[in-house]
């Protein structure tokens, strides 16, 4: 006996039966014969939890469908069965199947109408045509880059399935059928988000003619609007029709923003204008505009980005800052205010390299230290969980946690104190690594976008593990899938250990312990939210063991943060927030080494790795190296060394690098490292010893490096892997993502013996790649194995993998994909002061209607126009990304108390361009608008389009 659930096929026909957890993950399935009851007891099912029915019915069949039925059940309280028919799944089935293809049906049927022009029922080339130029013209999706022409001729032909020249309603929605909702809307950007794609289509042209710095366009790149001698005649009937407005654009200089607006794209249109027309018409305009190409590309998007104060917030080793100062540094030199929010040790290597500083709390040492204790596993064992030692520890390693946390407001909100830019900060964007696990709340508290950027996997995969979550990463070259059973017994080792204090751990599977661990960090319902959780394919379930462990460590911390800053204590989306609310993620790794996995979605990004230049030493290359290393051009050395990793034996790992080495007859570097690895093997027949290099920690050599030795074996110290990776054959380390990448992009084969954290998974990709043998951690060692891996890395299989992989990688720009993955994700469109297009809007004036920047304020506060008489009345804090609005703009319910008291420079040309903007804006509402306006809304959303919030 025990909790279960049974499935009664009282259909005369067989069908398949799955159970599925709430996620969709597959728990188990049968086929059933007529009048079979199957009976799922245990094994996974959980008291109380709610699971997926699922009957797939051979004998609704239509065409090559299979038609799918669903019922949400929820299993017994206590020991019991939850029975249910077929005949109760396939009934309520129908209901949702209905809904889902209702859903679709109308966005194809929307599609459909806007497409078909004369409403024939028939769709030619040229009525497709305009739609997909529309796309390829505003599209950062699907379409981006692509030739239209080409597209149109592969979309028809792909849809006119009987090859006679027009395309049927029946044709074209059996195109677009097996598609998913999400990828439909990606295809009908222009359709769908039309509103959006209007304002994009009439931007275009604008930001790719606009100057940096400037916030005008000169009316001389219009001069074949004004002479009529455009290439496409359509143009030439539209601004005819557009002839009085063009003669008064025709006498000024230059235009704004919004001056250009409301010429090419009118706040009001004629209700009879078809969507599809009408963006076709933005767009003939557009390209007669000189500079101008049928393409959104990325100096396009970066115009369009306003100047922003961005923190980047980042917890870990100099190895996690190191990606993110490149970063900082291009959008430095894009115009914005960036500052890097770590650790207090880091402060002179983020300053010396030209960004602003702000210090967060935690110790990076104390991090490592515990990193390299547990091996970067977050999962405890079972008789670490019941030592008084563990728990003490985990206090320790909270309160600085909590430091960490409670300082990343400051770091978005304070100027440092030793600092030299005493300038009030206030962050507009924030970009954080996982790991100081504010960064989300943060957002929300702030109202500001947010992006993830990290160097190893954190978004679930069913590709490879968590590289914390416990999982081996022994066969990533086999895709891992759900099974039908589980192991039966973890959910009875929790039950067991559950509540006991014993000083004796019992046997436990993995999964019982962490049960168990959740418990213990206060989660009164372990059993019933985890355990759907760790029954998905492990792969994927690894990422969530991680998010649910640190959602119940943290989580008191996290709900003190949100208390502070005036956020509810609890969040519906629980430990799986970043996911749920679809923050932007993107990943500093080469996508040659790792492309990006299937199952992630568009939100998510590959950037390639982030080089920092000059970041080795910057002093010349050690001769005797060199020298050493150039004695034997026909035998280049391999490198073997763990930067600041911390060996488990020194001498023994020396030794057995010596004699692997003497055995498979190659030449080997040891760099010494924090270890002072090779220190050992001083007066060793074969060894040489740079000078300057460590005999034990009170002594260093003195001698200068004897070239004439015969030796094959050289102990060195500090030398820059930027230079010595592209001396040596082949390079053995610890598997750190830069020291990765360093071998890599020198095209050397590449050996990862790793120690803890992400290690394990560079060293799996590396070898799945082919660039390197199987990854080995040091206290698996052998003479014999070590001495094949080590020729093995001379092979031609490995080099040329190498080879090919570093090729790749030069050709990538890490940084600026990074820039360029921000920038497409962040709503420009909310975020733009009104007045001012390169500022960003901070302020709300209800009386207005108007999204202010800090310039604009005070522009509208000491020098606004005397023919604006309307009072300001008070004034909010925008939202640019409200995030209980799914990041939709709006503002604070209550006004500012203290407007800000700095005065900003301002010239008569930014007056000039506030002011003509701010006309334009009120032109575009219309007349009633401008002389009596309404004050009823109690709407805190805001549109994005100034000319439209009435």
């Amino acid at each position: 006996m025990g909790i279960s659930i049974s499935i009664e096929n009282d259909a005369n026909y067989p069908v398949k039966a799955e159970i599925r957890i709430v996620t969709g993950s597959l728990l188990a399935k049968r086929t059933l014969k007529p009048k079979e009851v199957w009976k799922k007891t245990d094994g996974g099912l959980a008291a109380s939890s709610y699971y997926w029915l699922y009957i797939r019915d051979d004998a609704f069949l239509e065409g090559t469908e299979e038609t799918v039925y669903r019922l949400r059940v929820r299993a017994p309280a206590k020991i019991g069965t939850r029975k249910v028919k077929v005949s109760e799944i396939i009934a309520q089935g129908k209901v949702k199947i209905a809904r889902e293809k209702l859903s679709r049906k109308n966005y194809i049927q929307a599609m459909w109408e806007e497409l078909d022009d004369d409403k024939s029922g028939e769709l030619t080339r040229n009525e497709m045509a305009d739609w997909v130029h529309n796309e390829v013209y505003v599209s950062t999706g699907a379409f981006q880059g692509k030739n239209p022409t080409k597209l149109v001729k592969e979309i028809f032909d792909a849809m006119d399935i009987d090859q006679n020249g027009f395309v049927t309603k029946k044709e074209f929605s059996k195109y677009f059928q097996g598609m998913k909702k999400e990828d439909l809307a990606q295809l009908g950007y222009t359709i769908v988000d039309y509103q959006r794609a209007r304002l994009l289509a009439a931007c275009v042209p604008f930001f790719k003619i606009l100057e940096p710095g400037k916030e005008v366009i000169e009316t001389k790149y219009l001069r074949r609007w004004f002479s009529g001698n455009v290439k496409d005649p359509r143009a030439k009937y539209l601004l005819k029709k557009k002839s009085e407005e063009l003669k008064k654009i025709k006498g000024k200089k230059n235009l704004t923003f919004w001056e250009w607006m409301n010429f090419v794209a009118p706040a009001e249109i004629d209700a009879k204008v078809k969507k599809i027309e009408e963006i076709r018409n933005i767009r003939i305009l557009g390209l007669e505009v000189d500079k101008v190409r049928p393409n959104l590309d990325n100096a396009t998007i970066a115009h369009m980005a306003p100047r922003m104060n961005i923190v980047m917030m980042i917890c870990g080793s100099r190895g996690d800052v190191q990606p993110f100062i490149p970063i900082g540094q291009r959008l430095v030199a894009m115009g914005h205010r960036v500052r890097i929010a770590t650790h207090a040790n880091f402060r002179d290597f983020v300053t010396k390299n030209g960004l602003e500083f702000y210090p967060l709390g935690g110790d990076p040492k104390k991090l490592m230290a515990y990193m390299v204790k547990t091996k970067g596993q977050i999962f405890p064992s079972g008789a670490e969980l019941l030592s008084p030692s563990y728990w003490e520890s985990t206090k320790k390693r909270k309160e600085m946690m909590e430091d960490i946390v409670m300082s990343c407001w400051d770091a978005a909100n304070k100027p440092d104190e030793k600092g030299e830019n005493k300038t009030p900060f206030v962050a507009d964007v924030i970009i954080s690594n996982p790991t100081t696990y504010s960064h989300v709340h943060l957002a929300e508290a702030m109202s500001i976008p947010m992006h993830m950027f990290f160097t190893m996997p954190w978004s679930p995969t069913s590709q490879f593990p968590h590289p914390l979550g416990g999982v081996a990463y022994e066969e990533l070259a086999e895709k891992k899938s759900a099974t039908d059973e589980v192991d039966k017994g973890f959910l009875d080792d929790f039950k067991a250990m559950k509540g006991k204090k014993t000083k004796h751990s019992p046997t436990c599977s993995m999964r019982g312990c962490q049960l168990l661990l959740l418990t213990q960090c206060g989660s009164e319902h372990a059993e019933q939210e985890a355990s759907p959780w760790l029954l998905m394919d492990s792969n994927v379930a690894s990422y969530r063991y991680v998010d649910i462990l640190m959602h119940i460590g943290l989580g008191d911390i996290i709900r003190k943060f949100r208390k502070k800053h005036g956020l509810p204590e609890k969040w519906k989306e629980g430990s799986d927030i970043i996911n749920a609310r679809e923050v932007p993620f993107a990943y500093i790794w080469s996508p040659s080494l790792i492309p990006k996995p299937s199952d992630w979605g568009e939100k998510i990004d590959i950037v390639g790795f982030c080089e920092l230049k000059g970041s080795g030493f910057s002093k010349p290359p050690p001769k005797d190296i060199a020298s050493w290393i150039d004695k034997d051009p026909n035998k280049k050395p391999i490198f073997i060394g763990f930067g600041s990793c911390v060996l488990p034996d020194t001498k023994l790992a020396a030794e057995v690098i010596y004699n692997a080495a003497k055995k498979a007859d190659i030449r080997v570097i040891i760099q010494q490292g924090w270890a002072g690895l090779g220190a050992s093997l001083y007066g060793k027949e074969g060894v040489s010893f740079v000078k300057g290099a460590k005999i034990s920690d009170e002594k260093l050599v003195e001698d200068e490096l004897d070239i004439n030795a015969e030796d094959f074996c050289l102990v060195i110290g500090r030398v820059a892997h930027s230079w010595l990776f592209n001396k040596v054959a082949g390079v053995c380390h610890h598997g750190g993502a830069g020291t990765t990448y360093a071998g890599l992009i020198a095209a050397r084969p590449t050996f990862i013996s790793p120690f803890f954290g992400d290690q394990p998974f560079w060293g799996q990709m590396v070898n799945n790649a082919g660039a390197g043998p199987r990854p080995t951690p040091v206290e698996k060692w052998n003479v014999t194995q070590l001495s094949e891996d080590l020729k093995s890395m001379f092979s031609s299989k490995q080099q040329a993998a190498a080879e090919t992989l570093s090729k790749s990688m030069k050709a990538e720009n890490g940084a600026f994909n990074s820039v360029s993955a921000l920038y497409g994700h962040l709503p420009f469109h909310q975020m733009k002061c009104d007045l001012f297009l390169s500022d960003t809007a901070r302020y709300y004036v209800p009386n207005w209607k108007l999204r202010l920047g800090d310039r604009a304020l005070f522009f509208m506060r000491t020098c606004q126009p005397t023919w604006f008489t309307r009072m300001m009345g008070n004034v909010h804090r925008y939202k640019s990304c409200d995030w209980t609005f799914s990041c939709t703009a709006s503002y604070e319910k209550e006004p500012m108390t203290h407007l800000p008291s700095f005065k900003p420079k301002l010239t008569d040309s930014d007056k000039e361009v506030a002011g003509r903007n701010l006309k334009a804006i009120l032109l575009g509402r219309g007349k009633e608008e401008q002389e009596k306006p309404s004050t009823k809304s109690n709407l805190r959303l805001v549109h994005p389009e100034p000319r439209q919030r009435l």
